[in-house]
């Protein structure tokens, strides 16, 4: 990552974090944090019983008689022992049962915004690298954000009352032993940043691992990997990102081990300086065996408990840094649900007026100055070589992308203006790369209405033309497709693709779009599904992207498309007098329906 945060950039992060935390279970929260401060405090309680213990078992010997206190000292040892153990127990209880809210919070939280984010964020590779780190680790590390903020505050209480003991012997130790910490805290600290860095750098190397591993194992993929016999070359290119990764981390790991030794060498030089200054001073002033042990324990004690927070304010910095994918996704500007403008449920036209548009980071236009207009009541076909613009058009229409230039109206109301839940429910499409939901065939059609089965369904079904579909499988449309899952059944490539139509067609839409609907579908059943759509075609706006001239014939009108803009525009045989594009695409497919007929015969 090029770009570093500052302090002030990561204590914004850091309160986002706590924000987040609060936000998930308040209670929770302030249980984990009370329970770690008690928690902290046990050590040194521990080490000042211990303290009165051995100055009791010293008398005892030299003097030869009975103290209770010693006895007493043991029992109270006992009691704060146990005491921590149940807190320590109560508290990964909670940690847990907190873990759980927390993950399904921060899932839903990302899930919802990314919901209202435009096609052009999907676009950007940075912005959607940021949307996969947040989605896959925010939940992990605010998690070990709250671990570091407990930790921290377990260390600190344990460390203050272990400071508050040696300070009454000597202040300088307390001094001395905090700078010791403060190499190794540093070193940890650049060790964290460096592997944050380096992860994010190789996101979108391991989205593109994590794709080549489903394409292997996915049930639908195994028979082109076995055909072609590209399985071990996946595999190859898998090996030999993770082995270039292996290199590189070799090497870093080698300057970071060497620094990490270094500090942790100084820092026991130091500490054992520090024990012989105890020692020193403490047979001077004739100090009892229980104080002198209670001393070299304090500054163990305390070392032991700077090196902790030092450890844990590495991984609240390493958390931190986590969060900040989750910090870009929350700045990223969203599709406002600010706009209200409403618009008549009989929508009766569509007009793109001098429209032109090109993708983000991309200088050449993929629609250029388009002026159409779409009737309700009509049925349209878009058709055109690969490129020309047809999807994009349909991408302008259903409000994916805003245009570059020029403006599309409904019912003279600016699209950019009308909210877009009320725009969405008027419409329905079925796209080239359509969703195959792990559902049931009810399901996986009335994904957009209730799960009661009525009359949407059942016409549905009758416009697709899947009613022997359903019949013949066996638990008739609560049948579980796709083979991945228990029960599950695979249908074929044409049979989904009917399904598809189905949902499309579940909520008797007022615009219906058709992107290449028939690609896996055989003639007969197209015109089925053609005649159904046309014989209240009066009630729709119908749209076809298609190749296949026996659907496009039929159009109320065919708008013909060249690398992003209108070429032609007419019905069927207007297009076929005037001998243009539309006349060669035509006549190239009826030139190839026939031979293959001749050939047949």
């Amino acid at each position: 990552m090029s770009d570093k945060l500052n302090f002030k950039q990561k204590l914004m992060l850091l309160r986002k974090g706590i924000y987040i935390l609060m936000s998930a279970s308040p209670i929770y929260l302030i249980l984990i944090l009370g329970i770690s401060i008690l928690t902290g405090l046990i050590a040194p309680i521990n080490l000042l019983i211990w303290q009165k213990f051995l100055d009791a078992v010293v008398i005892m010997i030299s003097q030869e008689k009975w103290l209770n206190i010693g006895i007493e000292s043991l029992i109270f040892l006992s009691i704060v022992t146990l005491l921590g153990y149940l807190l320590n127990g109560f508290l990964q209880y909670i940690k847990q049962t907190y873990g759980d809210l927390l993950d399904l919070h921060i899932t839903e939280m990302i899930l919802k915004k990314s919901l209202k984010f435009s096609m052009e964020v999907f676009d950007d590779s940075d912005i959607y690298n940021h949307i996969n780190m947040a989605i896959s680790h925010t939940s992990q590390n605010c998690l070990s954000l709250l671990d570091s903020i407990s930790e921290c505050i377990y260390s600190i209480i344990k460390a203050m009352g272990f400071i508050v003991i040696i300070i009454q012997f000597d202040w300088k130790v307390v001094i001395v032993s905090v700078i010791s910490a403060l190499p190794a805290l540093y070193i940890s600290l650049k060790t964290n940043t460096y592997w944050y860095n380096v992860f994010f750098e190789r996101t979108e190397k391991f989205r593109l691992i994590n794709y080549l591993k489903m394409i292997l194992i996915k049930n639908e993929n195994i028979k082109e990997i076995k055909l072609y016999g590209i399985g071990l070359k996946i595999v190859q290119i898998i090996k030999d990102n993770y082995l270039k990764f292996l290199k590189n981390d070799k090497k870093a790991r080698k300057i970071l081990l060497a620094k990490k030794v270094s500090s942790q060498g100084l820092d026991e030089i130091i500490s054992t300086f520090l024990k012989v200054w105890i020692l020193i001073l403490s047979i001077e002033s004739k100090c009892s065996l229980g104080t002198i042990v209670l001393y070299f324990n304090a500054q163990d004690n305390l070392k032991s408990s700077i090196i902790e927070l030092s450890n844990q304010i590495s991984v609240l910095h390493n958390s931190i840094l986590y969060l900040r994918s989750l910090d870009v996704i929350e700045k990223t500007n969203i599709q406002s649900d600010e706009i209200n403008r409403r618009i008549d449920c009989k929508i009766s036209c569509i007009e793109f007026q001098n429209v032109s548009f090109k993708y983000p980071k991309n200088q050449k236009f993929a629609l250029k100055n388009i002026n159409l207009k779409f009737e309700v009541g009509k049925t349209y076909s878009i058709v055109g070589l690969n490129g020309s613009g047809k999807t994009t058009l349909i991408k302008l229409l259903l409000k994916l992308y805003k245009p570059t230039m020029g403006k599309i109206l409904i019912d003279g109301i600016n699209l950019q203006e009308i909210n877009d839940e009320e725009y969405y429910s008027n419409i329905s499409a079925i796209f080239q790369d359509f969703i195959k939901y792990p559902f049931s065939i009810h399901d996986n059609i009335a994904i957009r209405g209730t799960k009661k089965k009525g009359i949407c369904f059942s016409k549905a079904v009758n416009i697709a033309g899947i009613e022997e579909l359903i019949d013949g499988l066996p638990f008739k449309e609560e049948t579980l497709l796709m083979k991945d899952w228990k029960y599950g059944t695979d249908i074929s490539q044409g049979q989904w693709q009917k399904i598809a139509i189905a949902r499309c067609c579940y909520c008797d839409s007022l615009i219906c779009i058709f992107d290449e609907p028939f690609s896996s579908i055989d003639v007969e059943a197209e015109n089925h599904i053609i005649r159904q759509i046309n014989s209240n075609k009066e009630e729709r706006l119908a749209i076809f992207i298609t190749h296949r001239f026996s659907s496009i014939s039929l159009a109320d009108e065919i708008i013909v498309m060249k690398e992003g803009v209108i070429l032609e525009q007419g019905k069927h045989m207007e297009l076929v007098n005037n001998k243009g594009l539309y006349y060669d695409l035509y006549s190239t497919q009826r030139d190839k329906l026939n031979k293959s007929v001749d050939n047949a015969c």
